[in-house]
Formats: structure tokens, sequence, C-alpha cells
């Protein structure tokens, strides 16, 4: 068995479906990680994205969404709040 040194494990449950997410990182990297939105979504990110109350969107000519942060505790937790989402692919837009 492989056993992780730093191990972050989430879980998240939305009804009866769950994701388990773990890595092995120290909570200090993956707070990073999760925060550097620009790294992973990249230049079509535009606003703040790692201090709570701010504002950011994503647009790239086809999905747009705007995002405030709710909530910020680092190397703990963050919660975006999705505040406006144009996606084509949904017929329910509320």
């Amino acid at each position: 068995m492989n056993k992780m040194r730093n191990a972050v494990i989430v879980t998240r449950e939305i009804g009866d479906y769950t994701v388990t997410t773990s890595v092995d990182q120290s909570p200090a990297e993956v707070f990073a990680a999760i925060n550097n939105v620009r790294g992973w979504w990249n230049e079509d990110v535009e606003g703040i994205t790692d201090r709570l109350g701010a504002q950011f969107t994503y647009d790239d000519g086809y999905l747009r969404c705007r995002f405030r942060i709710t909530e910020f505790v680092p190397e703990r937790r963050v919660v975006w709040h999705v505040e406006q989402s144009d996606t084509p692919w949904v017929k329910d837009k509320q």
C-alpha cells in the first residue's frame, strides 16, 4: 500500500453522488493550486481570484461565468458562489 505523506483528501456529497479526491500535496500547496485560477482556466479570467469578497469572471467566448468568493480560509476552505452563468447547453437557465 502506498502511503501519501502529505495527503489532502476532499469528499463532497451531493444527494446520492459522492466525489473523493486525494493528492500527495500539503494543504498549503493544494490551496495555492486551487486559487491559481488562471493557471488552470488560462487567461480568460478577469478579476481577483484569491481574496474573500472578490469577484471574477471566466469568458472564453462560448462559456461565461461570474463568481464571488464567499468563504476564504487559507489552507482550509474556499467557496465560490456562481452569480451568473451563461451555459449554452443548459435549457433551464434558473
